[in-house]
């Protein structure tokens, strides 16, 4: 029987065409269990979302969207650590 949790697992800053910074934070969903071999651990889908419990979709590599109850705002990174 596997077993599933989420992780954080990255976070990385983002900016709008204004300026404004965002703390974008991405997290892992892990599938543990047990083969013949031993125990198992896979990484399963990431999620983006903001320091403040914001959805945030990829675009493209350091391009996101986030999403907010009554308007999108676009940012960019070049941090190393954004997907």
């Amino acid at each position: 029987m596997s077993r599933k949790t989420i992780e954080h697992t990255s976070t990385f800053r983002a900016i709008d065409a204004a300026g404004n910074e965002y703390t974008i934070l991405e997290f892992t969903e892990f599938h543990e269990g047990r083969t013949s071999s031993g125990p198992n651990r896979i990484a399963g889908l990431r999620s983006l979302r903001t320091d403040n419990d914001h959805a945030v979709n990829r675009v493209e590599k350091g391009k996101y969207v986030i999403l907010l109850d009554i308007e999108e705002i676009q940012v960019t990174s070049d941090d190393p650590h954004a997907p």
